[in-house]
């Protein structure tokens, strides 16, 4: 079956959720990266909150040094051990 690949992102903080390409990184298993659609937002912009930040609005996933077809997406409506964003402090 298709593993859970893992959404992490972090950024300074800038006072909005948008996160760019390069502060989001998709990973599945030994290592492999993936790319992904959609426009990515952090769940709140505050650095406070990363207790319980998490990435959202990734729509789909391609491939990178892993096939996209061998994963799914992880849920984008909490937090989780594969879906976490970290705001940093200026």
């Amino acid at each position: 079956g298709q593993a859970t690949a893992s959404i992490s992102a972090s950024k300074t903080y800038d006072s909005n959720t948008s996160l760019t390409t390069g502060q989001v990184s998709i990973t599945g298993v030994n290592g492999q990266t993936l790319n992904y659609t959609g426009t990515a937002l952090a769940n709140n912009a505050n650095v406070s909150a990363n207790a319980t930040n998490y990435v959202s609005g990734i729509t789909g996933l391609s491939d990178g040094t892993g096939l996209a077809s061998n994963y799914v997406l992880p849920s984008q409506s909490a937090k989780s051990g594969n879906n976490q964003a970290t705001i940093n402090a200026v």
